[in-house]
Order: structure tokens, then C-alpha cells, then sequence
């Protein structure tokens, strides 16, 4: 069965997508558009394929730090970033809680 996105799998369309060009990766650009919606949307997608959407780029900046240094012209995607945070630490104590 062919889909939209031809014969390539998702595992590695995600690979694909997350490698970084100069050192800047397709959420990074997302956020610094805040683009707060696609870039949490993004952030999941990262997630749920094992990567880590928060992981330090090679000058030790994580996508959490660039939008910080850009301000008040992305504090809505930094707070939605920052909310998505705060709900897996959340679930995952409750995780630890219901299943010891």
C-alpha cells in the first residue's frame, strides 16, 4: 500500500527530518518562526520515535535556549514548548505512582 509519502518509512522520514542542515534542525526553524503549534506538533512527532525534541545541538544550545535568547517574538512558542515540559514530567510520575 502506498501513502502520501511513497515507499519511505516513518522511522526514517524522522531521521531524515531531525538530521540537522548547519547545525539547525526542522523544530528549531519552526520555533524561531513561533510556529507554536507546528513546532509542538513537531516536538511530539520527535518524541514518539525516540528522539529527545529538546537535545543540545552541537554548541550546546537546546531549541528551549534559542528561543529563549530570541525574547518576547517567540514567548508563545516557548511557553507552548515549556507546557509540553511540564506534561511529560507530570505523566510520568504518575506513571511511576499507578505502575511501581
Amino acid at each position: 500500500m502506498c501513502n502520501d509519502f511513497g515507499h519511505a518509512s516513518l522511522e526514517k522520514m524522522v531521521t531524515n527530518f531531525y538530521t540537522f542542515f548547519q547545525n539547525v534542525s526542522v523544530l528549531d526553524l519552526t520555533a524561531l518562526n513561533d510556529k507554536a503549534t507546528i513546532a509542538v506538533f513537531l516536538a511530539r512527532i520527535l518524541e514518539s520515535q525516540g528522539f529527545d525534541p529538546n537535545a543540545p545541538n552541537d554548541q550546546g544550545h537546546t531549541v528551549l535556549h534559542l528561543l529563549a535568547q530570541k525574547g518576547d517574538k517567540c514567548a508563545a512558542t516557548l511557553e507552548a514548548l515549556l507546557s509540553m515540559v511540564q506534561e511529560n514530567k507530570n505523566s510520568k510520575r504518575l506513571l511511576h505512582i499507578f505502575c511501581p
